[in-house]
């Protein structure tokens, strides 16, 4: 077929190449501080809602991603490609997300 190329695409994989997570109590007072909307670095918008120790990370459009506590101040999808992380210092609070995104920064479902 002339004129037409053909474009090698990367795999990912949906399936955890370990357990899942192993749920633990998180610390109510991060999930206090969370809970809200934020601007990402990238300019994406991230909704974030605590409620019977979990959280939900709301991309918008239809992606709302469930996250349990992996640690006190650490959260994760269930497939482990959602992560997040709550830091506090006596300056600032940081939220540290990781996600799979497009080239927009828009999270993709790749599953």
């Amino acid at each position: 077929m002339a004129g037409q190329q053909q474009v090698p695409i990367a795999a990912i994989s949906c399936t955890r190449t370990g357990p899942p997570p192993t749920p633990v109590a998180p610390d109510s007072e991060v999930l206090g501080a969370i809970d809200g909307a934020y601007r990402l670095s990238n300019g994406q918008k991230l909704g974030l809602a605590s409620l019977d120790e979990r959280v939900v990370a709301d991309f918008g459009r239809w992606h709302q991603i469930p996250l349990v506590a992996v640690g006190p101040a650490r959260f994760e999808s269930r497939d482990g490609l959602v992560r997040l992380r709550y830091e506090s210092d006596e300056r600032v609070d940081r939220i540290i997300v990781s996600y799979p995104a497009d080239r927009r920064g828009r999270y993709v479902n790749v599953c």
